[in-house]
């Protein structure tokens, strides 16, 4: 097939949310299989310095009348014995008894000072429908707010208003949990990232995120209500406060351990939704 994505973003060269990384990781995969797929997105200013593309090596090549015969076979010959490599060639892979991974259960000290809780979310009211009016507004209370988190507990909380990935990891990293209250959200990519990390994600039952998050690797809360009058919020805090007070009680125990090891070991990579947009493509 001949698969062109238009897209308003791709990682890693123009990035807002989740839908940069999947049209950065789908279409190779989809390429990978086998088709010929093209990606078309703006070029914005901000992109033309994340990958240049007018870079040259030089190499220094010796003449050939200056090339030994061997070209270092000798040597090479000595210096490496192949009797190891070709007998962990044979090797079928040792039986997984629990979840072997580099970052399972391994955050320090931080474990020791109760249930630590990481939270991601737009600054900003309106998604969904109201996003599609193209009527955004900056909520700048809520960016008070959440930096009125740190001097209401301090050492407790912090609050920071910016837009940084690689903050966005360690914070995820460093968690026990991730709070995702989000009331519109195509990709929600952010909880299986946080899997991965032996996090646990909290997510509110909308779009992507229902559709990762299962009671084996995380919580739900019902979905938020698209109205934001005093009472649907109301409802929709208490509903958050609920699953976190259920979510750290579990903390540090085998349940919660299990949902670490569960989500760890979840395939993430795109091979299967690549297949199944495969197939959904050809059906049409």
């Amino acid at each position: 097939m001949r698969v062109i994505f238009v897209t308003t973003e791709v990682a890693p060269w123009s990035k807002v949310g989740g839908l940069a990384d999947v049209m950065g990781a789908l279409p190779p995969a989809l390429a990978a299989r086998g088709h010929q797929v093209m990606t078309v997105s703006p070029r914005y200013q901000a992109a033309e310095d994340v990958l240049p593309t007018d870079l040259s090596v030089p190499l220094d090549l010796p003449a050939p009348e200056e090339r030994g015969p061997d070209e270092g076979d000798e040597e090479a010959d000595e210096a490496l014995d192949t009797t190891a490599r070709l007998f962990l060639a044979r090797q079928d892979g040792v039986d997984h008894v629990f979840v072997d991974h580099p970052l399972f259960l391994a955050g320090g000290d931080i474990y020791s000072c109760g249930p630590s809780l990481g939270v991601t979310t737009y600054m900003e009211a309106g998604q969904g429908a109201a996003a599609a009016s193209l009527d955004l507004r900056y909520s700048a209370w809520m960016e008070a707010a959440l930096e009125g988190l740190e001097l209401s507990f301090p050492g407790q909380a912090a609050g920071l208003p910016l837009f940084s990935e690689e903050l966005a990891h360690w914070l995820m990293a460093g968690s026990d949990f991730v709070l995702i209250p989000s009331r519109f959200e195509p990709c929600g990519l952010v909880a299986p990232c946080a899997m991965r990390y032996g996090t646990v994600p909290l997510v509110a039952a909308t779009g992507g995120l229902q559709d990762m998050v299962d009671a084996k690797v995380g919580y739900t809360v019902p979905r938020l209500g698209s109205e934001t009058s005093a009472v649907d919020v109301r409802q929709d805090v208490l509903h958050l406060i609920q699953a976190m007070r259920r979510a750290a009680a579990t903390c540090g125990t085998p349940a919660h351990e299990a949902l670490q090891a569960e989500g760890m070991a979840r395939d993430v990579s795109w091979a299967v939704p690549a297949a199944e947009w495969e197939a959904w493509l050809a059906s049409l």
